[in-house]
């Protein structure tokens, strides 16, 4: 330590002797060299507002950096960086203040006890006192004042403010006057600092969104929650399984209905069926070989690595790839992949997003060229092919019942993808004005995972469209005139209804940087050309011209009834495949 007071305990104490000659009283003496310290260390404070009013500028598209980049923590960190550079944001800078006052703290408590000055302990309680209560007097300024304080959950900032006051009470006490004096100066000085710095740079010039606290969570559905996710998880565990199904959510069970059901009316084999959604459809499924457990995204990290089955069914892909591992007790199970939509697999998923699948339903002949495209450029294991076609499709045009009256005010329903840069993010303002004053009644849709990932902006687009914000249960067969992004919701509309839909050409949804690496063709842009019509960003403003442009458009159906396998057969094919494979592994 001889090091550090030569170059740091030494010149600060000869900086308060200074002090106690111009003011001949040691306790003033310290005020006025706490303030000295806190003049020379003004501009770095100074800068750290800067820095921290950049990093609440740019929260938002953090926010969007951490939902679509939470799968691959080297992927988050690497478009953090990026993003950081582009500002020319420093962590560092932001921490510099408090950095430098801790050997200026460690240098004042050793200089004091060295020298003796107002060393003694506090005579009474009066000196502690104002030490702890200017402590929680900074810690409650900052809490209102300090830009990124504001975007704390509640516990956090009180509990440090406690912590802090309680600190800075025994401190006191046990390090002595000299230090209590300067501890206690320095809070209050620091206040007036932060008050300065909020008026040289005021982050209400620079950061234009409402900065509002973190979403309080629902404490009885989290009660909920953890109480059915034990009993549940503990009855899955002992039951004895042949075949398993996992859904992310409860709108996903429509992608496994038709064969579930198939399952169940031709063969023995039990259902075990294992969701995410503690509110999922399927627990309303009175079956006795039917059997539905719930199981939290966290839970289900160890429950997947545990399963023993013959079977199991998916349709999230990435599969072993990040936090859901295949299993490590029953390397045996047939994993099967089960796509949640009719899209090009190639530009619509993560590269090695099916690499650890054994089996793939297909729904296209592209599907099975995409697949074997990719497992020739990774090298990886050949895959299973089932052509059973998409039963969605069949299902939605058998549901789908054309309006009784033409005549009837016509509906257009917005519902984009989730993708960065979908309609929601980057033009929906756009088309609401050029759809304004038009007689249509216009819906706007958002995709479930861009309202589970992005509640504030699903806030602010209330707050702004609130009259015609419906959600996910809005029913796509009711538009007359569907308005997307690259969702594959618009095959959907147009397979089941026979309309043309109307596609906005924001940034294409690439997912995989390797896709024009495979040597084949993704049918996404193909086919959105083929069965609606396209729309530049800069000719939203023609909108009302591109919609009556759809009337040219003739049986769209026809064109990707083309590519399919038969959808009608599909819930056939795949359920029969899946009641093969687990009398196979069981024999």
């Amino acid at each position: 330590m001889k090091f550090f007071d030569y170059i740091i305990t030494n010149p600060l104490m000869w900086l308060v002797e200074l002090c106690y000659k111009v003011i001949p009283n040691y306790i003033l003496a310290i005020i006025a060299f706490t303030f000295l310290v806190r003049l020379i260390l003004f501009p770095f404070s100074l800068w750290a507002q800067v820095q921290s009013v950049k990093l609440a500028r740019i929260k938002p598209q953090l926010d969007d950096i951490k939902a679509y980049c939470s799968h691959d923590w080297r992927l988050l960190l690497k478009e953090q960086k990026k993003l950081y550079k582009k500002e020319k944001y420093s962590t560092f800078v932001t921490m510099l203040p408090l950095l430098l006052q801790i050997p200026v703290i460690i240098g004042v408590i050793r200089g004091i006890e060295a020298t003796g000055i107002l060393a003694e302990t506090p005579p009474n309680l009066l000196l502690p006192l104002l030490s702890a209560a200017s402590a929680f007097a900074l810690c409650y300024v900052q809490n209102l004042c300090n830009v990124l304080a504001k975007e704390m959950k509640f516990f956090a900032k009180w509990s440090l403010a406690i912590f802090l006051t309680i600190f800075s009470l025994y401190f006191t006490i046990v390090a002595g006057v000299g230090f209590g004096v300067y501890w206690t100066a320095g809070n209050i000085l620091a206040i007036g600092v932060q008050l300065i710095c909020n008026a040289i740079f005021n982050p209400k010039k620079y950061i234009t969104y409402e900065i509002l606290p973190p979403p309080k969570k629902d404490k009885q559905l989290a009660k909920r929650q953890k109480q059915k996710q034990k009993e549940d998880v503990a009855r899955f565990s002992k039951a004895k399984k042949n075949l398993v199904f996992y859904s992310e959510a409860s709108g996903f069970y429509k992608y496994f209905k038709g064969i579930v059901e198939y399952i169940l009316e031709n063969s023995k084999i039990r259902v075990h069926y294992l969701t995410s959604d503690i509110d999922d459809q399927v627990f309303d499924i009175k079956h006795d070989r039917f059997h539905a457990y719930y199981c939290g995204p966290k839970k289900l990290i160890t429950t997947l690595m545990k399963l023993d089955c013959k079977v199991a069914v998916l349709s999230l892909p990435d599969l072993h790839r990040y936090q859901y591992k295949r299993s490590i007790v029953n390397k045996k199970i047939e994993y099967i992949y089960v796509d949640h939509s009719f899209c090009s697999l190639a530009t619509m998923s993560r590269k090695h997003a099916y690499d650890h699948f054994d089996t793939i339903f297909c729904y296209s002949k592209s599907y099975n060229e995409e697949i074997r495209a990719m497992e020739i450029y990774y090298g990886t294991k050949e895959k299973k092919l089932v052509n059973t076609g998409y039963a969605l499709y069949e299902s939605l045009r058998n549901k789908y019942k054309p309006k009784a009256s033409a005549n009837s005010k016509q509906t257009i329903i917005i519902a984009p993808s989730w993708q960065k840069d979908n309609i929601m993010e980057n033009a929906i303002h756009d088309i609401m004005n050029a759809l304004s004053g038009t007689d249509y009644n216009v819906i706007l849709r958002p995709h479930p995972q861009f309202t589970k990932l992005f509640p504030r902006k699903i806030e602010l687009l209330k707050s702004k469209y609130g009259n015609v914000f419906q959600d996910l249960a809005t029913d796509i067969l009711d538009a007359d005139i569907l308005i997307s992004d690259w969702s594959s919701v618009g095959w959907e509309f147009s397979y089941a209804t026979n309309k043309p839909a109307l596609y906005i050409n924001t940034p294409m949804k690439i997912m995989n940087p390797d896709w024009d690496k495979y040597g084949i063709t993704p049918f996404d842009v193909m086919l959105r050309e083929k069965t609606g019509v396209t729309v530049e960003l800069n000719e939203i403003g023609t909108l009302k011209d591109k919609l009556e442009a759809l009337k040219e458009i003739k049986n769209p159906r026809a064109i990707i009834e083309d590519m399919m396998y038969d959808n009608s057969k599909a819930n056939q094919i795949g359920g029969d495949y899946i009641i093969k494979a687990v009398k196979d592994a069981a024999n």
